[in-house]
């Protein structure tokens, strides 16, 4: 038995093996709540590894440990700050305590009209959502501040 290949189209684009890689290079983020746990843990591990060992402030062979325990972006601060008030909230929705019903009912009223306009998503996910919009909202307000100082500078 014999087979014939027979090239049907030919290349036009000639590939190369080039190292691309640090150009394509981007920040993954923190895409999933078991990655932000984790992430916290982590931190947490680390600062408490340095102050166990006492290397904390020992000339500096730690220094970037600690920056990287230490670090949080504006981004980080939102989420973090939307993620805790997401948590107590839901923790209100389902308390068992019988003496907080409205409470408990107030809480699955607000988590259901978060819900409603963000869509049911996991805690982390609503915290980020909400963080951006945060984000957002603060850029437009610097933008709308600029333009007003630029058209009183156009009036004098």
């Amino acid at each position: 038995m014999t087979v014939e290949v027979k090239e049907i189209s030919k290349r036009s684009v000639v590939e190369t093996a080039e190292d691309d890689l640090p150009a394509n290079l981007k920040s993954t983020g923190v895409s999933s709540e078991i990655d932000y746990l984790k992430r916290l843990k982590l931190r947490t591990q680390i600062m408490a590894n340095l102050k166990r060992t006492g290397e904390e402030g020992r000339d500096g062979a730690r220094q970037d440990e600690i920056a990287i325990a230490t670090f949080k972006s504006a981004e980080d601060t939102r989420i973090e700050k939307y993620y805790g008030k997401l948590i107590k909230l839901y923790n209100r929705s389902v308390d068992e305590d019988s003496g907080k019903k409205t409470d408990k009912l107030k809480a699955k009223m607000e988590l259901a009209y978060l819900y409603s306009i963000y869509g049911y998503k996991n805690l982390y996910s609503l915290a980020h959502d909400l963080s951006e919009v945060q984000r957002v909202q603060k850029s437009n307000d610097e933008i709308k501040h600029l333009s007003e100082n630029l058209d009183s500078l156009k009036e004098t």
